[in-house]
């Protein structure tokens, strides 16, 4: 992420967690810590300055007052040092570079827990929780881990006392806890004890009236001469200035102050800003800024929706959302107000400034990119699809069916799509085209598009889906795969003419039932010929379903075309079907030879109905071998499953055997890459993964 010129955002505390929990299928086969930082009244000239809310017995939001510009200044300082200059560079080196403290994927840093309690009786306490931080903030410093080579350990008193600030833990405890940027940002999911109602709190390092002047100072210094040089240089230069800055109060300022402001610089200029430790964390699909004076809300995968203690103030928000839009290389205004884009990485982001179009004023939603894509074997693992289903699409999509990804919002239609496009033969050409970028795929052959929206109000800029899927047929694709088909007719009958045309094609589309996505494709606006919609292979209707206490993704059902009926309407027939009474994906047919997909497969090869059980066996035995063994990493699933392709029965010996490990295999395979929209070669994307 490239360096923010306009950042230096007033600390604000908010915390990120995941589930890690997963239901086994059931068919065959903590801590948190929020930076509270104690201010004076007046206005602060950090445009991105917000508030944090605290949830107290009442749930009543307390902001926080601006800075002061007018806090006393530090006591004199000298000229910059090349010594001191030199050693802070190095500390800043250390803790920005790879590796380090401010890296998301190091272990503990937004990985939440495996387990959590069950209600606030088991929950921890206050007292705890301040322990435990505090025991972690100590043992990182005095481990070394946290601290770069050069530069002095803060004093174990001043750690203790000056680092965080544990009031909000007050007549709350915490049900999970974690580290987001250990040891510098913490989330906690608190419960109130008397209402139930749980909240998500981030804890990052408290500033007094002097360390919020001198970050105020530094930033605006460090503002002014980030702008002065290109914006290549400002890349390159950013860790020097900042060093230099840093020095010139290296020998008045004590050293857990710098450690402080290395932190809020790090995360204000290079990351996301107030938000960033909630981009940070892994059990946090999205983010919501409803309008400003009112709580920021995250989904969480377990806990669901929670209401954080991040508030903006009606003065920053339009700020923070102008500096979004930057960072996703687009723009907003009072003429054009509403925008969605992708940002830097690859998380969707919606945008509405102002209040003319907002009752509450600007106001954001982030959907979060999972930076390592789910695999069939999550699906199956998850209880989301069943072993048996999942074999059964693996046979369609080898095939070369088409299949669309059916469900409301956010039940999982784009990660389902993701995970099943694994089955495609290793080396065949995939074209595919997306709003916003989310697929991450382990082929080679693979052409990603992607729109591109206006940066102005001239359209002729745009590059729109249509035109790219016009483009992507003249690019001989034997998968064809589109993000998600909105009601564009002209997007929809060309996908359809592609699938008629012998090109396999994948899609999602919002409907909440198979019946109602071929109903939907054959009314107005749409208008899909019924002889088009023929074509068609699969559908599967994804739901986000209650489940006693908690909400689950499930694959509610899996149809398959299967010609027309007595009306000349296209007839689909169930193939699984979700049983709620025992929460598995059941197959709805007496035996596979019913299937339509399944005699075609038949008819291709000259196979026998015992032939056809048998494939479907191995599949499924490859499947439950990874679930049974955990292998969800997504190199080794997905040279798996090449190697099924290129010598299923050497890997069928192979998983049979005790001292199998799926990391032999990957001589024999290409390497893959996690990054969406690109393919690496060589050693180069094993490194990646």
């Amino acid at each position: 992420m490239g360096i923010d010129q306009d950042s230096g955002e007033d600390a604000a505390n908010e915390e990120n967690h995941e589930d890690s929990r997963v239901p086994r299928p059931s068919d065959d086969g903590g801590r948190e810590r929020e930076s509270s930082v104690p201010r004076t009244n007046g206005d602060s000239d950090d445009p991105t300055d917000v508030s944090t809310a605290t949830s107290e017995g009442d749930d009543s939001d307390r902001p926080d007052d601006a800075e002061d510009e007018s806090s006393a200044a530090p006591s004199g300082s000298g000229p910059d040092d090349e010594a001191v200059s030199e050693r802070v560079l190095d500390d800043v080196r250390a803790l920005a570079g790879e590796g380090g403290q401010f890296d998301a994927d190091g272990e503990g840093h937004g990985r939440p827990p495996a387990a959590f309690p069950a209600d606030a009786e088991d929950a921890a306490s206050p007292g705890a929780v301040e322990d435990r931080i505090t025991a972690d903030l100590v043992a990182a410093f005095e481990s070394g881990t946290a601290v770069a080579p050069e530069l002095e350990r803060p004093d174990e008193s001043f750690l203790e006392a000056s680092f965080f600030d544990f009031e909000p833990l007050a007549g709350r405890r915490e049900l999970a806890g974690y580290w987001l940027n250990e040891p510098y940002a913490y989330a906690a999911i608190l419960v109130n004890p008397v209402n139930k109602r749980r909240t998500y709190h981030v804890f990052e390092p408290t500033l007094d009236d002097f360390e919020r002047y001198l970050r105020q100072d530094l930033a605006t210094k460090l503002r002014q001469e980030l702008r002065q040089g290109t914006a290549s240089q400002s890349e390159q230069d950013f860790e020097r200035r900042l060093a230099a800055l840093l020095a010139e109060h290296g020998r008045t300022v004590d050293d857990g102050t710098l450690y402080k402001l290395l932190y809020y610089f790090q995360r204000d200029f290079e990351g996301y800003g107030v938000i960033d430790p909630l981009m940070r964390d892994r059990g946090i699909e999205d983010i919501s800024c409803d309008g400003h004076d009112v709580p920021t809300y995250v989904y969480h995968r377990e806990f669901e929706n929670l209401r954080t203690n991040l508030v903006f103030p009606e003065s920053r928000l339009d700020s923070f959302v102008d500096r979004l839009a930057n960072m996703a290389g687009t723009h907003v205004s009072i003429a054009s107000p509403l925008r969605d884009a992708t940002l830097p990485d690859g998380s969707r982001l919606q945008l509405t400034l102002g209040g003319d179009v907002g009752v509450r004023g600007s106001n954001f939603s982030i959907r979060k990119f999972s930076e390592v894509p789910l695999t069939p074997v999550d699906l199956i693992a998850s209880n989301t699809y069943s072993v048996t289903a999942m074999a059964f699409i693996w046979l369609a999509i080898e095939h070369q069916k088409s299949f669309v990804f059916g469900g409301p919002t956010a039940s999982g239609k784009t990660t389902a799509m993701n995970a099943v496009s694994l089955f495609i033969p290793p080396d065949s050409k995939i074209v595919s085209i997306e709003d916003t970028r989310e697929l991450a795929l382990p082929h080679e052959n693979w052409i990603a598009g992607k729109t591109r929206a206006s940066a102005s109000i001239d359209e002729n800029q745009q590059v729109t889906m249509y035109e790219l899927l016009e483009a992507a047929l003249h690019q001989r694709p034997e998968y064809l795969i589109i993000g998600e088909i909105r009601m564009q007719p002209r997007v929809i009958r060309t996908f359809f003419q592609a699938i008629g045309t012998g090109h396999a094609g994948f899609t999602t589309f919002h409907a909440n039932s198979a019946t109602n996505v071929l109903r939907r494709f054959e009314q107005e606006p749409l208008s899909v010929p019924r002889q088009m919609l023929e074509e068609l292979d699969l559908v599967g209707i994804h739901r986000m379903l209650q489940l006693e206490d908690r909400r689950y993704r499930r694959l509610h059902d899996l149809a398959e075309m299967s010609g027309a009926g007595t009306d000349g309407s296209a007839r689909l027939q169930t193939l699984f079907e979700w049983d709620p009474s025992s929460d598995t994906l059941e197959f709805a047919l007496s035996e596979y030879m019913e299937s339509r997909i399944a005699q075609e497969v038949i008819d291709i090869h000259g196979w026998t109905a015992e032939h056809l059980f048998r494939d479907l066996q191995q599949r499924t035995e490859i499947l439950w071998y990874m679930v049974e063994n955990d292998v969800t990493d997504f190199e080794d699933v997905a040279t798996i499953i090449q190697t099924a392709y290129r010598d299923r029965e050497y890997l069928l010996e192979s998983i049979r055997s005790a001292s199998f490990d799926p990391a032999q295999l990957r001589g024999e395979q290409a390497d893959v890459s996690l990054e969406p929209g690109t393919t690496l070669g060589g050693s180069e994307a094993a490194d990646d993964v």
